[in-house]
């Protein structure tokens, strides 16, 4: 996994530098929007916004496509590290927030928390079985 490609232009070089930069937060603002679009097409469902279900969808959506849009954004041939990373950050943020909910004890969205974590990885592992590096 190089940074600079040998006999690439400076232009490509600092493009893929960026990409490599922008991975991250490309994760986490795909995850935004998905868990939005998610949220707003439940609604055109006939889907209440306050069901358990639209939650539980939400939640799928945001972790699964928060890793996803990471691995599309990472600029490299083995898409395991950036899955690897996206899928912990990821998994970092459902675990504290499930931890705040817990001290004001909203155990119902703890269980989405869980199942935001568990789309992450899911989709981190999903990421590792396609590159091979099961």
């Amino acid at each position: 996994m190089e940074l600079v490609t040998p006999g690439s232009t400076w232009a490509a070089d600092v493009g893929r530098g960026l990409r490599w930069v922008l991975f991250i937060p490309a994760g986490a603002v795909g995850g935004f929007f998905a868990s939005c679009v998610a949220n707003f097409s439940m609604g055109f469902s006939g889907y209440s916004q306050d069901s358990p279900f639209v939650s539980f969808m939400v939640m799928v959506a945001l972790g699964t496509f928060s890793v996803w849009a990471a691995v599309m954004v990472a600029p490299c041939e083995n898409k395991t590290a950036p899955a690897v990373a996206m899928g912990t950050l990821t998994l970092l943020f459902f675990g504290f927030s499930a931890i705040a909910l817990c001290s004001v004890h909203a155990w119902g969205d703890v269980l989405y928390c869980l199942v935001g974590g568990g789309a992450a990885a899911f989709a981190m592992k999903n990421a590792m079985v396609i590159d091979g590096s099961d």
